[in-house]
Parts: C-alpha cells; sequence; structure tokens
C-alpha cells in the first residue's frame, strides 16, 4: 500500500495526541505538495544552456588555464565580472604589493569585512585566475598569478579595436 496521510493516521495504536503530531509533521512538510511538484517537469529542463545562463553554470567555475601570455576559453569574461567589484579590485591591489605572499589574516586587518567576506572574494579572484591560494595549516595565503593581467589587457586592446 502506497504512503499517504489518509492510510496512516488513524492506524492500530495510535492515540489523539499522536494523529495530532503527525498531521502537524504533514503540514510541515508539505507532502502534497512536494509530490506534486516531483510529478511536473522543471522549466526550461530541456533546453540546452546557451547565453548567460552558460556562463553562470557550474561548468565555468573550473576552467582550465591558457597558455602562458594568452587566457583560457571564458577566461576574459571570468576576469571582467571579477575586477568589475571595487572591493575584489581593492584585494587584488593589495596582494599585489605585497610583491611573494600575501596571507589572508593581512587583508582582514586591512580590510573592514568579515573573514568570510574576503574568503568568497579571493575565491572568485582565484576562479578568474588571478590569484593562487596556498593553504599553510589553517591559514591561506595568495599571490598574483603572473602574466594574466598582461594578457587580460592585450585582449582588451585586441577587442576594442586597438584603442587608436
Amino acid at each position: 500500500m502506497a504512503f499517504s496521510p489518509q492510510n496512516h493516521i488513524a492506524g492500530p495504536g495510535r492515540t489523539r495526541l499522536g494523529d495530532m503530531r503527525f498531521r502537524a509533521f504533514i503540514s510541515l512538510v508539505g507532502w502534497r505538495r512536494q509530490r506534486s511538484a516531483e510529478s511536473r517537469p522543471r522549466p526550461g529542463a530541456d533546453r540546452p544552456l546557451t547565453g548567460r545562463a552558460a556562463f553562470d553554470s557550474y561548468q565555468t567555475m573550473y576552467a582550465a588555464r591558457g597558455e602562458p601570455g594568452q587566457l583560457a576559453p571564458g577566461q576574459f569574461e571570468r576576469i571582467a565580472k571579477a575586477l568589475s567589484d571595487p572591493r575584489r579590485f581593492s584585494l587584488l591591489q593589495t596582494v599585489a604589493q605585497a610583491r611573494e605572499e600575501c596571507a589572508y589574516q593581512k587583508l582582514c586587518s586591512v580590510f573592514p569585512i568579515s573573514k568570510a567576506t574576503i574568503s568568497h572574494h579571493m575565491k572568485e579572484l582565484a576562479t578568474a585566475g588571478l590569484v593562487e591560494t596556498e593553504r599553510d595549516g589553517q591559514y591561506m595565503n595568495a599571490r598574483i598569478v603572473p602574466g594574466v593581467i598582461e594578457a587580460y589587457t592585450a585582449e582588451l586592446t585586441r577587442r576594442i579595436g586597438g584603442g587608436a
């Protein structure tokens, strides 16, 4: 017999208090809504990812790195998106000024934002390929990836027509 609230509410050995608890549980879980949602197809499930949906998909988060002096496919857009946030741009400047490695603790002391926010922004910069992060025990260090900014500016110049 299939599970349904009508079959199980007045089962043998149940008390009135047990029935009330079960009904409250069913209303919290939303059994009927959940069952009807499972039977309906998701909107857009049959369409392939194109345009903006493809850019924001999981596939673009861990893209391969390009050759030295060149950007990987989609990296130009990820860098532009990462640098569009002024806070991320400031974090990138601070990491670049550190010369070798910059500890996340230093970033926490320089910027008046939480550790979680710094971690999120650094993850976005690392996803774009601008910085490399390295764990040292419980601490994280970041350093600039050499040549990426130069490749980005060269690609930007090429895309806007040479700047002349």
